[in-house]
């Protein structure tokens, strides 16, 4: 099992406030293991498939003749 990322270690990671992350959680924006009720845990693997998922895919310019 791949080990689990504290609130502080993925708060340094996405480089927001902790409460920005509780924040996150509360609303289900961001992929946790609730433990109790302010103790959560996040997968790398989860948050780093998370970070992808937000990256806006380059789009390909859309070319208008006139």
């Amino acid at each position: 099992m791949e080990p689990l990322l504290t609130i502080n270690e993925v708060s340094q990671i996405l480089r927001v406030p902790v409460k920005s992350i509780y924040a996150m959680v509360h609303e289900d924006k961001i992929p946790c293991i609730k433990l109790s009720h302010k103790r959560l845990r996040f997968k790398k693997s989860e948050i780093e498939r998370w970070i992808e998922s937000k990256v806006k895919k380059e789009k390909k310019p859309v070319r208008i003749e006139l």
